[in-house]
């Protein structure tokens, strides 16, 4: 082994499964110690991203605490009612409280506890792992939270976004306080200034390509004002995507490497259409819709904010839905064919779900050896 060169060994590795490298760390200190480092995680993640590789959904079981996963390839044994391949997480913070999912990223999962004390971690689900986060500072006036989770890659940080939307005593917004936590200073900031016209629609912001988007308006209730508030975790600032014409309430989600995106067309209150953006914050963006006619018989009774896209199947042709009354779809967009998964009947429940990618990345973080240089590519 001392005369194998180390960039094919690097090159070998890379290509094997998460819970194989972590059992290889044992090898010798010299694997560990390689498998440790800062570059070859990037390595290894930056492949299974680019690859589409790796990927799990989290979810819930009803009636039970803790969370659950299952390897995306093996969603489609729960049809012949087959559970083996179903993990439970094994972690005393995710039976002691309820939770919601943030946001998952890089294969770090941000989970916040629903009680008054509003309580952040970080769980890497594949290193089983993960860090308690310092309270947020309390806000001085009546306000609504929502929160989103993602990866600064100008400033090699994770960082989890605030935005409280304020109220004064009669309940009229006054606009909306931003705070910031940074893993890497381990410190909340609050940006300097209110945001005067952001007021959110959507519970948590969709991370993409650098920042963490948000449905949102400037007029509740009219469609005309509705527009994509995305926040750069790079300069930490929001900046106005626009909507495709005559669309409304609007679900967001990430797949494929693409924003997606739920809503109705406001000509027409019971046609729900799928748009998928084209070039991204370029001049010449654009969107492709996906008419979803087909899908018509399951959410005929349902609001567009009960369905959203959680990941794309490898052919690309396939687009997995969770629907919040506990249920998962696979869309086929080219044959307009619809599969129940079956989830509900088996007893769990997509209600708080996400897909993450397996990853090295160590909790507590230390960013000297952890991640540098990712290229974050959309799930």
């Amino acid at each position: 082994m001392a005369n194998i060169p180390e960039d094919l060994i690097v090159d070998v590795l890379s290509r094997l499964p998460v819970e194989t490298l972590l059992r290889f760390r044992c090898v010798s200190k010299r694997w560990c110690a390689l498998i440790d480092s800062p570059n070859f995680l990037s390595l290894k993640l930056n492949q299974s991203l680019a690859t589409n590789n790796n990927f799990t959904l989290i979810f819930e079981k009803m009636k039970v605490d803790g969370l659950y996963s299952l390897g995306f390839d093996s969603l489609d044994d729960i049809l012949n009612r087959d559970d083996h391949n179903i993990v439970k997480f094994d972690d005393p913070f995710l039976k002691a409280d309820e939770f919601d999912i943030v946001g998952s990223c890089n294969g770090l999962i941000c989970l916040i506890s629903l009680d008054v004390n509003e309580v952040l971690m970080l769980l890497n689900p594949s290193t089983k792992t993960h860090q308690i986060l310092p309270t947020m500072p309390p806000s001085s006036d009546i306000c609504d939270t929502v929160h989103g989770f993602g990866y600064d890659p100008v400033n090699d940080d994770y960082k989890i976004v605030n935005v409280a939307t304020l109220f004064d005593d009669e309940v009229n917004p006054l606009g909306s306080e931003i705070t910031v936590f940074s893993l890497k200073s381990n410190v909340w900031r609050r940006i300097n200034h209110r945001f005067s016209n952001l007021l959110r629609l959507d519970k948590h912001g969709v991370f993409f390509n650098g920042a963490l988007h948000w449905a949102a308006s400037h007029q509740p209730g009219s469609h005309e004002d509705n527009y994509i508030a995305a926040f750069d975790l790079g300069v930490e600032n929001f900046r106005e995507v626009q909507l495709p014409k005559d669309f409304w309430s609007v679900t967001l989600g990430v797949s494929g490497g693409c924003l997606w995106l739920f809503g109705i067309n406001v000509n027409d209150d019971d046609h729900l259409e799928l748009w998928v953006m084209n070039n991204y914050m370029m001049r010449e963006m654009s969107w492709t819709k996906h008419s979803l006619s087909f899908f018509s018989h399951v959410y005929e009774d349902l609001h567009v904010g009960q369905l959203g896209i959680l990941g794309y199947s490898k052919g690309t042709t396939q687009v997995l839905l969770v629907q919040i009354n506990f249920n998962l779809f696979w869309l086929d967009l080219k044959q307009q064919t619809v599969v129940d998964l079956g989830f509900h009947s088996r007893g769990f429940r997509p209600l708080a779900a996400e897909i993450y990618i397996a990853s090295l990345v160590k909790l507590p973080y230390d960013q000297g050896t952890n991640i540098r240089s990712v290229v974050t590519i959309a799930t």
